[in-house]
């Protein structure tokens, strides 16, 4: 009886980190939108306008991104191809909204956004984002 809640402990200790590393996906579209907002401003010290108008986009973008996770009948690939297009999208409106030099720290954060993936989106074998094989 001691392994079986031993066992069931440690399961449900598993699910919660993973629930944790699925981050916003997991959070409803304004929850979302809210905290990209936040991570733009804190990066490019956004005025109250570009606020307002980025957050509006991005709340449309998690809404329709939210759809897109819901439709169980698409593909994987065909999900990470739409998820794809709606990011450039929206990148492109957010960086209309900006001056020349939030542009170019845009730009940089773009480069550097934690979990771009090369081509086909798989990761390399044995490589893993913040950690290295010893």
């Amino acid at each position: 009886m001691k392994k079986v809640m031993i066992a069931l402990a440690l399961f449900i200790g598993l699910n919660a980190a993973q629930a944790q590393k699925r981050g916003n996906f997991n959070k409803d579209p304004e929850a979302r939108a809210k905290a990209r907002v936040e991570h733009l401003d804190k990066e490019l010290n956004l005025t109250t306008a570009q606020k307002e108008s980025i957050h509006t986009l991005v709340l449309d973008q998690a809404k329709s991104l939210q759809s897109v996770f819901k439709d169980s009948d698409r593909k994987q690939d065909n999900v990470r191809g739409k998820v794809k297009e709606m990011n450039a999208q929206t990148d492109v409106k957010i960086a209309a909204l900006l001056d020349a030099s939030q542009k170019q720290k845009f730009a940089e954060l773009q480069k550097n956004r934690p979990n771009r993936r090369p081509e086909g989106g798989k990761r390399e074998v044995g490589k893993r984002e913040g950690r290295t094989r010893s």
